[in-house]
């Protein structure tokens, strides 16, 4: 069921379900990468992390944030607000790992792809790239 569908319970939310651009970024350590589908971007920021010399508790943290109960959650966190971030660890810097509906599906629409819920006009403030 696609995530658009209001009548679809949250259990039955896959993030292959989310049609929508993804884009993820660890900063300082990776450039951001826009993928088509969540569930895609998600598999590879899961590469990127596990290449970290991160702790042996950092890693089982982020094996259960990448868990497909976890990437629900994400995708569903991505439906609301239309981005989501958590911190990696590298000793003691800290490094945030952002994850981002680049065009994330309208709620009830009957093609997700058509149009973005977010507003099209670029933000008032200043972004960094």
């Amino acid at each position: 069921m696609p995530f658009s569908d209001p009548d679809s319970s949250p259990a039955d939310h896959q993030p292959k379900d989310y049609i929508g651009l993804a884009t993820v970024e660890i900063k300082g350590l990776t450039r951001a990468a826009t993928y088509p589908r969540l569930d895609l971007a998600l598999d590879a920021l899961g590469r990127s992390l596990r290449a970290l010399p991160l702790s042996a508790q950092d890693h089982l943290t982020f094996q259960e944030f990448l868990s497909p109960a976890g990437r629900r959650r994400i995708a569903q966190h991505l439906i609301r607000t239309g981005e989501t971030r958590t911190l990696a660890f590298l000793g003691t810097d800290a490094h945030t790992v952002r994850i981002r509906a680049t065009n994330p599906p309208r709620p009830g629409a009957d093609d997700p792809c058509a149009a973005s819920w977010r507003p099209a006009s670029a933000p008032s403030w200043p972004t960094v790239a």
